[in-house]
């Protein structure tokens, strides 16, 4: 659909996007040990959102289910199930965090070099697609994966792209 494909201005079409940034103070004033969500909708990026502090981790939306239990070790339906297990429904949170911090799986470290950082988003948005296609009800996920790159070094790079055309007509200017 027409609609759905914004243009970035770095001349990028994409169906939507979220971008994360740790640490970029030199290439993006505003990240500095923190991480960031950059929206696109529309053809408008909004203004980033801060969603880490002094911490390195992960955060996704959209079908959270699958790296929900592949990270944090259970899914979204884990507060009610200690619930119907008996558990008191105000204590229900605390329990949850507990169970959170006894099983959260530590996939992400502050110092993760790049090539891994890229093969491991790669992995996640794999992984998710994967998971909804074998989830019951209709596929809500999918297509090719593209993965771009913002270092202070290098700026954006594109690290994984779809190519609708010949290699030669995709290479870097």
């Amino acid at each position: 659909m027409e609609g759905d494909s914004p243009t970035l201005d770095l001349g990028l079409v994409v169906p939507a996007a979220i971008a994360a940034a740790w640490g970029l103070r030199r290439a993006l004033p505003w990240a500095d040990k923190a991480a960031y969500t950059l929206w696109v909708s529309a053809g408008e990026c909004a203004a980033p959102q801060q969603v880490l502090e002094h911490a390195a981790g992960a955060v996704w939306y959209g079908q959270p289910e699958a790296l929900s239990r592949l990270i944090l070790g259970f899914g979204g339906n884990a507060e009610q199930a200690l619930v119907n297990l008996g558990a008191d429904p105000a204590l229900a949170p605390q329990y949850l965090l507990e169970l959170r911090r006894q099983t959260e799986a530590p996939l992400i470290e502050p110092h993760l070099p790049i090539q891994d950082a890229i093969g491991l988003a790669d992995f996640f948005v794999d992984t998710t697609i994967k998971f909804t296609r074998y989830s019951p009800g209709s596929d809500t996920v999918g297509g090719p994966i593209e993965l771009a790159v913002i270092t202070k070094h290098e700026g954006f790079k594109w690290a994984k792209r779809k190519h609708y055309y010949p290699y030669e007509l995709n290479r870097e200017a």
